[in-house]
């Protein structure tokens, strides 16, 4: 469990730190909802001014802050509403409420053409080597006029249009933690990146070993819990499980394996033993026996979904109770041309699996009470795109051109499901 031990500690230090607390702390909670619609406001950052502790409101617009002392002065800050401060003197017994003011944005007149992938970056000389969702913007990762040494981290609205941007050593990749905070990750170190207004801070500087160890254990949060995970086995066995921050207990959830595989792994060492041995038959252990169990997580609002593909199941958890799940039987892990993939629209509740024939890719909405496949949408025409996410009713993705490789720019699409 020491993975587990140093990623608590990590919580603490950067401010991740829930319900994790400190004899006689005070916490203050609260919803922030949008002062028009009254309707919950996700991905706010909650923190305390002059320092970089905090918290990130969640779907339903709650957040939970630890505090040492009184009185402070707390930042409520997301890119499309207003900033709001407000100073806490004395501790407060029941949750605040909070109501942020829309920002007023003007943006160029667009349409959408259904199934028609659109060019996200247009003219702009960016080749791009990664991106994530924050709120409704996209923190993207790119080159300016494809040279390495121009790397700048991009806030983009959904439409394209560049909100702001900052300059990085080197280029990297980003990592969306299961508190949902967005770290970029460079060849030797990862930040933390957080939004001050419109600008793109970066905190927390930690070594990028340390960094992936301490927090790949984590697959998500929900109300007091953090789902943790752990392989097993040269990464045969998948065990998930939880820690509750108020309860301070620890269960097992569910484990997920293939029994072929563990019977062959059981078998490794007579079979080398065995004359005759070659080369092949190592290069056949390693592609068969070393790639991790696939069987991703998924939060649905008040539902945790597991699919145990080995199993050939999903399991789904109410968030309050990960004892007894409905079990919906799945088996479009064995349709040809699948494609280790599942996605997730947290705006529209739909999950999708993904597919691959001759390099074209497509998605193929899951009906969650049947776990059935329906109808297939294609991105027709941009073979071997890379990392497709779903948002909002549109499948997002990179492609790069390869007919001209030397000219071309990886860009950024998106395409109306």
């Amino acid at each position: 469990m020491n993975r587990f031990i140093t990623f608590l500690l990590l919580l603490f230090l950067t401010g991740g730190f829930h319900g994790f607390a400190q004899p006689r702390q005070i916490v203050v909670t609260g919803t922030i909802t949008d002062n028009q619609t009254g309707l919950p406001i996700p991905d706010v950052h909650v923190r305390i001014k002059g320092t970089n502790l905090g918290d990130i409101s969640a779907k339903d617009g709650k957040f939970r802050l630890p505090l040492l002392k009184l009185p402070v002065t707390i930042e409520f800050i997301h890119i499309s509403y207003v900033r709001k401060e407000m100073e806490i003197l004395n501790e407060q017994k029941a949750g605040l409420k909070i109501s942020l003011e829309s920002r007023t944005v003007m943006l160029p007149d667009f349409s959408v053409i259904t199934g028609k992938p659109e060019d996200l970056i247009g003219e702009k000389q960016l080749f791009v080597k990664d991106y994530e969702f924050l709120g409704d913007c996209m923190l993207v990762m790119a080159y300016i006029n494809r040279k390495t040494t121009t790397a700048s981290l991009i806030l983009f609205n959904t439409y394209g249009d560049t909100i702001s941007s900052t300059a990085v050593e080197r280029a990297g990749n980003l990592f969306k933690d299961c508190l949902g905070n967005i770290h970029y990750r460079a060849k030797d170190t990862a930040w933390q990146t957080s939004l001050n207004g419109k600008n793109i801070d970066l905190y927390y500087p930690t070594p990028i070993e340390e960094f992936d160890k301490i927090m790949f254990p984590c697959a998500a949060t929900t109300g007091s819990k953090y789902i943790l995970r752990d392989y097993y086995y040269n990464d045969q066995l998948l065990l998930y499980y939880y820690y509750d921050t108020l309860s301070k207990s620890q269960e097992e959830i569910v484990q997920a394996a293939d029994p072929d595989k563990l019977r062959m792994l059981k078998d490794l060492p007579r079979m080398r033993s065995m004359d005759g041995y070659s080369e092949f038959d190592e290069r056949f252990e390693q592609e068969m026996m070393y790639r991790p169990v696939f069987a991703p997580l998924i939060l649905m609002d008040d539902t945790l979904c597991i699919f145990n593909f080995p199993a050939s199941e999903a399991l789904l958890y109410p968030t309050n109770n990960f004892e007894n799940p409905r079990i919906l039987p799945v088996a479009f892990q064995n349709y040809k041309n699948w494609y280790e993939q599942v996605c997730y629209d947290e705006i529209t509740g739909k999950v999708y699996a993904l597919f691959r024939k001759n390099g074209i890719f497509a998605l193929r909405e899951l009906n969650m009470q049947t776990g059935e496949p329906g109808q297939q949408t294609n991105i027709p025409g941009f073979p071997h795109v890379e990392k497709i996410q779903v948002h909002n009713g549109f499948a997002y993705f990179l492609y790069k051109d390869n007919t001209e490789p030397e000219q071309s720019y990886r860009k950024l699409y998106k395409m109306k499901l």
